[in-house]
């Protein structure tokens, strides 16, 4: 929902376009007024300082309410040259009702608006950064990420195959889980600008580029297998999470690959995550989602799978009712 200034009493309201539930004024009737005050254009912070300059008019001996409003216009114009588009009139009455005003100084924050698909490609990168990664394998006892394409994978043994394609999964949906934790209700995100539906987008089109990429291989299974290991993995935190990762490798694998496994399990909880990118920093990741708004469609880059399918299962994560 997008949190708004009321520029009738200075309150913050949930829409720019709906009614203010502390004083009961709705919009302004200009739709891009409106939207301007609203976090579309600027931080939660530089709304609650531009609340303080509406409540300080009010208290003024400005009349009516429509020339205090006017009044604060005036004051945006000159103060915040450009967020305001056209050349505005102000009657005489409003100049020198400005002019006796002394405002208090605030400081206003703009947000950028960046195209959902860089954020998509962003987070994907970062993501798939993790099992490109030599230092990820390294853990796991293997001298460098195998490279096998699908001609040398015919000559490679089942049981080496099935354990290299575990360890690449699992470690694609450990990441997975950082940028959805990073998305999700938290004090970090309480301040970011992902409505459900663009959480529920971005997450569809990471997950359009892993399978376009073949990072991960498209099938009803391997979505089941998806959403089961997100579950497993979401709710643990950073020490019961190789935990987990022991316990699904055991059940995929069996007893035999469970030691290559556990040493796996050990090294990344014993060394520092920071230095083999094999844990993402989650409120790094909310700070950056915090200082942009994603506008725009999702462009699915592959037919080669069910969208449907897909969608439903983003939705499920994170409980969207679409």
């Amino acid at each position: 929902m997008t949190m708004a200034l009321c520029l009738f009493c200075g309150e913050l309201k949930f829409g720019a376009l709906c009614q203010c539930e502390e004083c009961g004024e709705g919009s302004t009737g200009e739709m891009e007024i409106d939207i301007a005050f609203s976090d579309h254009r600027m931080t939660k912070k530089s709304l609650i300082a531009l609340g303080r300059i509406v409540k300080h008019i009010n208290e003024s001996e400005a009349k009516p309410q429509e020339v205090k409003f006017w009044v604060f216009l005036k004051y945006i114009a000159v103060t915040c040259p450009g967020l305001l588009v056209g050349d505005f009139d102000f009657p005489k009455e409003v100049e020198s009702e400005y002019l006796r005003i002394i405002f208090p100084p605030i400081k206003i924050d703009y947000t950028k608006q960046v195209d959902v698909n860089d954020v998509i490609d962003y987070l994907t990168g970062i993501i798939a950064r993790v099992i490109v990664s030599d230092a990820s394998w390294q853990a796991f006892g293997y001298k460098q990420r195998p490279r096998r394409g699908a001609f040398f994978r015919k000559f490679t043994k089942r049981e080496r195959l099935n354990q290299e394609d575990f360890i690449k999964n699992e470690l694609l949906i450990v990441a997975l889980v950082d940028v959805i934790s990073a998305m999700e209700a938290s004090i970090e995100y309480k301040e970011a600008r992902l409505s459900d539906d663009y959480r529920t987008l971005v997450l569809f089109g990471i997950l359009d580029r892993l399978f376009t990429s073949k990072a991960l291989q498209y099938s009803d299974e391997m979505l089941q297998y998806i959403e089961n290991a997100i579950q497993s993995y979401r709710y643990a935190d950073s020490s019961k999470r190789m935990e987990v990762l022991v316990s699904r490798g055991k059940n995929h694998l069996g007893a035999k690959s469970l030691p290559q496994i556990a040493f796996g399990a050990a090294v990344i909880t014993t060394y520092s995550m920071s230095a083999i990118d094999l844990v993402l920093d989650r409120s790094r990741l909310a700070d950056w989602l915090k200082s942009a708004i994603p506008v725009g469609d999702v462009n699915a880059t592959s037919n080669n799978y069910s969208r449907d399918h897909v969608i439903k299962l983003c939705c499920r994560v994170f409980g969207s009712k679409n």
